[in-house]
């Protein structure tokens, strides 16, 4: 069957190099459309045919004829004959080959909600001369690739469903913005994983102030203490904060070394301006998508002045979400991480802020070897009096380690503490709790809510992510969830606010109540009534006789659980050995 495939291939593709007409300006044709068509599945060439396949490649180099380096070329036009289908648009890229490309892009079409049918995405070898225009397309990129005078390009073709009239222009421009915020991104990498490593060695080198000795953790940021000192950035003091400054450096040694993804960075002085407390941007620092330098921090100058003043805070470390999605690799919201500059005196000058996403390593690793997450796992366990190697040790551990991984960056010590004690009750009595974690700069409100297992259904969380959209006036609700084999199953709800607004304040336990109503089954109502109505003994009796599913769900629809009971005692009344219901007693 491969040989066949491979066989139908190179005729389709031998076909349609003979259906070029013209010069195609990539030298050996035959060997372009063996390169540009080497990942599309035979199939789809088949449908194709060799003439629309010749009109498509050869469209695609004469579109990326001339490139100026550093420049990406973006169009979206309707496809015509220049498509492998009739009836689409046609989407067609030329760049540098940069990781995430795919990614990215894809990213951005499901944004304008476009429907892909296809994707030819080649990375080929090209000649250019020194104005950009096209000499030859020697061939695929390999491994082996080094010769000077070759550039590594992305070309790639996607066909999507027709889109409405007058959104082209719209899709082209956010692609291209797209690429530029990947191209900054990609090309200062290498400097951003720099800046975090010199931190790192900055935070080892400078001896801590006795002014600060013995400072406490940082909330959010197990035990994270302060920095201060001479210098740019310096030590924490003594004891348990010098240790806390040990974690934070070896955290930035760890997002250093494949575990994190940065897409920004920058410096920032907190200064006092007409409007309040404001962070400067150092001119020339940022880098990735931030670095084009701004005024300051939009997203902080935005925020209330009482919360601003937490800047002051003489707190290493946050670990937090950025108020915006990435536009590279993929749509989560972005993660932040900001390491605070402090004077000599002691007090906050400035910020280190990195952008970017936790890699999947960064995921999946256990939390014993994650810098600051290790330092939690351990205060907890001390913070309940439990040994590690206790059974409730372990558990707590297990609990930690599948505990949603961005949230635990950015939860603290004495925030855990409540929610892991909560939960590992849930062992013996399952049941609806809810847990709430406000962003330190209240612009999101974390939600986790915990219920029996059985009780998880799509009209479930429907119903419960809109109880908590209301309450706290939600403008985005993102979700996850997680059914194991644990007799509670998760649902880990995050609730943003509408850009420039704080979640209000809510009372936790009232809306947990409502939540724990929309979770409640109508058995467990019939329960409750049935031990309400008639006693503990009478009810136990009456729920034996319909458990199960003895009793429809049509039944269940129309009559409410209250009212149920008054026809199961009847009928336990007249059939006292009944030991079920019939169907038929209820219809």
């Amino acid at each position: 069957m491969a040989d066949q495939a491979s066989d139908d291939r190179h005729a389709l593709l031998a076909a349609a190099a003979r259906a070029v007409t013209g010069d195609a300006g990539v030298g050996d044709v035959r060997n372009y459309l063996q390169a540009y068509y080497r990942h599309v599945a035979v199939e789809d060439l088949v449908s194709a045919g060799p003439k629309r396949l010749a009109a498509v490649a050869t469209e695609q180099a004469r579109f990326a004829a001339h490139r100026p380096q550093g420049r990406a070329l973006v169009r979206v036009r309707r496809g015509e004959a220049a498509a492998c289908a009739p009836a689409r648009d046609v989407i067609d890229i030329v760049t540098d080959d940069m990781p995430f490309l795919v990614d990215s892009v894809t990213m951005e079409l499901a944004r304008h909600e476009a429907t892909t049918h296809l994707i030819v995405h080649p990375q080929l070898l090209v000649r250019r001369d020194v104005t950009g225009v096209l000499r030859e397309v020697v061939g695929l990129v390999d491994d082996d690739w080094s010769a000077h005078d070759e550039i590594a390009e992305s070309w790639t073709h996607i066909e999507i469903a027709r889109l409405p009239d007058g959104a082209s222009d719209a899709l082209a421009r956010d692609l291209e913005r797209v690429l530029g915020d990947l191209r900054v991104a990609v090309e200062d990498w290498p400097r951003m994983q720099a800046k975090a490593v010199q931190l790192a060695e900055r935070l080892a080198m400078v001896p801590p102030p006795a002014a600060v000795a013995g400072a406490g953790p940082v909330a959010g940021a197990a035990g994270a203490g302060p920095v201060t000192g001479a210098g740019p950035v310096a030590g924490a003091g003594t004891g348990a904060a010098d240790e806390s400054r040990a974690e934070v450096e070896a955290l930035l040694r760890w997002l250093a070394d494949g575990h994190f993804t940065f897409l920004g960075y920058r410096e920032y002085d907190l200064q006092e301006g007409p409007a309040g407390l404001a962070l400067r941007a150092v001119a020339g620092t940022g880098l990735g998508i931030l670095r084009h330098d701004r005024q300051g921090s939009s997203s902080f100058a935005a925020l209330p002045p009482e919360v601003r003043a937490r800047a002051r805070e003489p707190h290493l470390l946050i670990l937090t979400k950025a108020n915006s999605r990435s536009t590279v690799h993929r749509p989560s919201y972005l993660d932040y991480v900001s390491v605070k500059r402090l004077d000599d005196r002691g007090e906050v000058a400035g910020e280190y802020r990195f952008l970017g996403l936790y890699t999947h390593d960064a995921y999946t690793e256990s939390i014993t070897r994650i810098p600051v997450l290790r330092r939690k796992l351990t205060d907890v366990l001390a913070g309940m009096g439990l040994a590690a190697d206790s059974h409730d040790g372990k558990d707590l551990a297990e609990f930690l380690e599948s505990y949603p991984r961005e949230e635990l960056f950015q939860t603290s010590v004495a925030q855990l503490i409540p929610v892991a004690e909560g939960v590992l009750r849930l062992r013996e009595r399952p049941r609806t709790r809810l847990f709430l974690r406000r962003d330190v700069y209240g612009r999101y409100m974390s939600c986790l809510v915990y219920l029996p297992r059985d009780r998880y259904t799509t009209p479930v969380r429907l119903r419960t992510q809109e109880i908590l959209r209301a309450a706290l006036h939600g403008g985005q609700v993102d979700y996850s969830a997680m059914v194991g084999e644990s007799p509670v199953a998760r649902l880990y709800i995050v609730v943003r606010a509408e850009r420039g607004h704080l979640v209000p304040d809510v009372d936790a336990a009232t809306l947990e109540a409502q939540v724990a109503a929309a979770v409640r089954s109508w058995d467990d109502d019939l329960a409750e009534e049935a031990v309400r109505q008639l006693g503990e003994e009478r009810a136990a009796a009456l729920l034996a006789m319909c458990s199960g599913e003895q009793i429809p769900q049509t039944y269940k629809t129309d009559v409410p659980a209250a009212a149920a009971v008054d026809d199961l005692e009847k009928i336990l009344e007249e059939d006292p050995g009944a030991a079920r219901v019939r169907r038929e007693h209820l219809v």
